[in-house]
């Protein structure tokens, strides 16, 4: 009985140490350098140590957990395909791939936790979009085309990462909710909102109209009626058009843009949107050259200059591309070959088939419970916009917390029981 009562506080202070973590983590990512870092390898530790005493295992995995732990493993193995073919090996292109397959064992952890545990994100969440807002505060006003950012981030993925959260928090939003949760949330997807705007992020605010898509056809289980899809439509149309006319921020950025493509036209290409297309031409070429194994991680900063040399780009691309793909897809397809598009594509859309099966499955009562499929789907699209036009994973910081929120959601789902 004694062995028995051990095991059970044993089992209750893993949980309360998981569920700390799970809401400090969305509050520390913004505010704290290395916070979610810190967050996550605590909970590595605590899922290591589960697996060992048997609270979690690797037994009894259905077929979408082993394609999800296959897909968070695939990009360790596509960069140690590239090097070896190259022969050059470095630990630093395992930097963010390790944190992807470490997430694996923190599902398994967090699986066979109670939905309580679980529900502590939903509070951390808000209060983490909240502190994105009051990041920006002391730095309006923003005049002369400056953007919010914090001294770690700069202005693309800090707009990013609020709009995540802003996502996050109005999708996790529940009819079973309280008042004060609910209000919680809306104040999180608004302070969100306002920090993403304040960024200049246009990237990101290209994920709006899809998410809000998927939210709707994932919260009816996949059900489609036109009239509820003409509303959404109408009301996105009509808060774009408010928000081009009354939003100085989202004006300024999208007269940006459209003066972007007007240079274009008289072979101006030494724009935000000439330097990306320049950038990405040269990254097709170098994946159609490579196309098994790519040229070798973190090596395209050195092949892009030939093409400068050759005169196929301007030096402002060159310079700006030896800095980053501006495409998560491109980045690993020209660095590491076939083997990195499927990873990097896996880690996409084996998380979100898997969001959308539970969506459309009969949860349990608990209310995160039935919001984490939603806010999961939600969450991967996001992200997978986001990576168009920017390598969002290019601070490590953003893979821990894309792999971690996404084994936190998918351990939800777990909970889910029969009709």
């Amino acid at each position: 009985m004694s062995l028995l009562s051990q095991e059970l506080s044993q089992a209750a202070w893993t949980d309360l140490a998981a569920s700390a973590l799970l809401f400090l983590y969305p509050i520390l990512l913004l505010a704290v350098r290395e916070g979610v870092n810190f967050c996550f390898a605590l909970l590595v530790v605590l899922a290591l140590w589960c697996l060992t005493t048997g609270r979690a295992s690797f037994r009894d995995l259905n077929r979408g957990e082993i394609a999800y732990a296959a897909a968070m493993a695939s990009l360790v193995i596509a960069t140690a395909l590239s090097q070896t073919w190259h022969w050059h090996f470095r630990s630093a292109p395992y930097d963010d791939a390790i944190r992807y397959l470490l997430a694996v064992p923190v599902y398994l952890m967090l699986r066979s936790s109670t939905p309580r545990t679980l529900a502590s994100l939903q509070y951390g969440i808000p209060l983490g979009a909240i502190t994105a807002a009051l990041l920006v505060l002391p730095q309006l006003p923003l005049d002369n085309g400056a953007r919010a950012s914090t001294p770690y981030m700069d202005a693309i993925r800090f707009g990013d990462l609020a709009l995540a959260l802003g996502v996050l928090s109005i999708t996790s939003v529940d009819r079973a909710d309280s008042a004060r949760l609910v209000a919680l949330k809306i104040a999180g997807a608004a302070a969100a909102l306002f920090a993403s705007i304040e960024s200049g992020t246009r990237g990101g605010w290209i994920a709006l109209p899809l998410v809000a898509l998927a939210w709707w056809l994932l919260r009816g289980r996949g059900r489609w009626s036109w009239r509820p899809a003409a509303a959404l439509v109408g009301l996105l149309t009509v808060l774009a058009v408010v928000s081009y006319f009354f939003v100085g921020k989202v004006h300024d950025r999208m007269v940006a843009f459209s003066t972007d493509v007007v240079s274009l036209f008289h072979a101006d290409l030494d724009t935000s949107l000439g330097l990306r297309l320049q950038i990405w031409r040269v990254a097709i070429d170098l994946f159609a050259e490579n196309p098994v194994f790519g040229v070798g991680p973190d090596e395209f900063k050195n092949s892009i200059l030939k093409f400068f040399d050759l005169a196929v780009i301007t030096r402002e691309a060159a310079h700006t591309g030896s800095a980053e793909v501006h495409s998560q897809i491109l980045l690993h397809a020209v660095s590491l070959g076939i083997f990195g598009v499927v990873a990097i594509v896996s880690i996409y859309i084996v998380p979100l088939v898997l969001f959308i099966r539970a969506a459309t499955a009969s949860f349990g009562a608990a209310p995160f419970v039935r919001s984490a499929a939603v806010m999961g789907g939600c969450f991967v699209i996001s992200f997978l916009v986001f990576g168009l036009t920017v390598e969002i994973f290019n601070l490590k910081l953003i893979a821990t917390f894309y792999s971690l929120t996404v084994a936190v959601l998918l351990a939800a789902t777990a909970h889910r029981a029969p009709a």
